[in-house]
């Protein structure tokens, strides 16, 4: 089995990297926030384009009262879809962003996997996808540990997908020879 952490600012491309790994080498995907968005679905309604500022907003206050809160719903997570007979599949965390959430990914053996993109390039793609957004959001406490990580790889995703597909299929082969 494999276990991938991403971790990159917003927008630099984590998720395509996750649904690259899921097509051609059978992750399945996991995200911290992916209780959090339930939550704050539930909560707020389901709003009608991304609002990163809501999610921001709910996962830090539930932070505030547990650290731990999303690391301990993605483990749960996980170890459920693993009871469920899916020990050979492989594993993407398509979120990683908090220290403590390295941590984790660390201490269960994950590859962790910095996405990389030039600043213009995730703008354009903030304002092209419609997200909610204001550039307070770019040094939210959440982007600002990302940098700092120290990683396995790093990959560059602000070229062609074409040019990510190549290094995500490089650092696989690579992880695959490390594991023999």
């Amino acid at each position: 089995m494999i276990k991938i952490a991403l971790t990159g600012r917003m927008r630099s491309g984590k998720s395509t990297v996750a649904a690259y790994l899921c097509e051609n080498y059978r992750f399945s995907e996991f995200a911290f926030a992916d209780a959090l968005k339930d939550i704050a679905h539930i909560i707020f309604g389901k709003p009608s384009e991304k609002d990163r500022g809501l999610y921001q907003f709910v996962g830090q206050k539930m932070r505030e009262y547990d650290p731990d809160v999303w690391v301990k719903k993605l483990d749960h997570s996980i170890k459920d879809w693993l009871l469920r007979d899916h020990q050979r599949g492989n594993i993407v965390i398509t979120d990683l962003r908090q220290p403590n959430e390295y941590e984790y990914c660390r201490n269960y053996g994950y590859v962790i996997i910095r996405v990389n993109c030039p600043d213009t390039v995730r703008l354009d793609r903030i304002r092209e996808s419609g997200d909610k957004f204001d550039e307070d959001m770019l040094n939210h406490e959440t982007e600002k540990y990302v940098d700092a990580f120290e990683v396995d790889y790093e990959t560059d995703n602000g070229g062609t997908w074409r040019g990510m597909a190549e290094q995500v299929d490089y650092i696989i082969r690579d992880i695959k020879l490390k594991e023999r």
